[in-house]
């Protein structure tokens, strides 16, 4: 694979609700249209307990707006989503593809963040010490 090719699939899964989307339409047997869509992904960014079918209609329309004018159009120019005759939305091959990487990554950015693994959690810094070290440093 070359590297704008490359460049392209990073792109698809750089934003949330890219990644949101794909992961709603690679979990459904049916294309979906765009507002079912938006729908399932508010649905689905609330917390497990508070998952129900009621959503904020305010809410499905600002994820319907972002995903038709800026999501869904990237997505089908990378050929990992494309429209059906009926204009509903269906997850390519590649996009199955791409999904399945995206929640590889999200696995191990998820077990690094528990376990400090990026140095975040088990970093302490001594602001005296920083501070003494730079006044040292700058006295010399």
């Amino acid at each position: 694979m070359g590297r704008e090719a490359m460049d392209t699939l990073y792109e698809m899964l750089s934003a949330q609700k890219r990644r949101q989307a794909l992961k709603v339409l690679t979990s459904t047997d049916e294309p979906l249209a765009r507002d079912e869509l938006a729908r399932q992904i508010v649905v689905r960014q609330r917390p497990s307990p508070r998952r129900t079918n009621t959503v904020d209609t305010t809410q499905v329309e600002k994820v319907r707006i972002s995903l038709e004018h800026v999501h869904l159009p990237k997505l089908e120019s990378g050929g990992v989503v494309e429209r059906t005759p009926d204009n509903r939305y269906d997850v390519t091959p590649l996009g199955r593809d791409l999904e399945r990487a995206a929640r590889a990554f999200e696995t191990e950015f998820d077990r690094d963040a528990q376990s400090g693994a990026d140095g975040s959690e088990t970093t302490r810094v001594d602001a005296e010490a920083v501070t003494a070290h730079e006044f040292d440093r700058d006295t010399r």
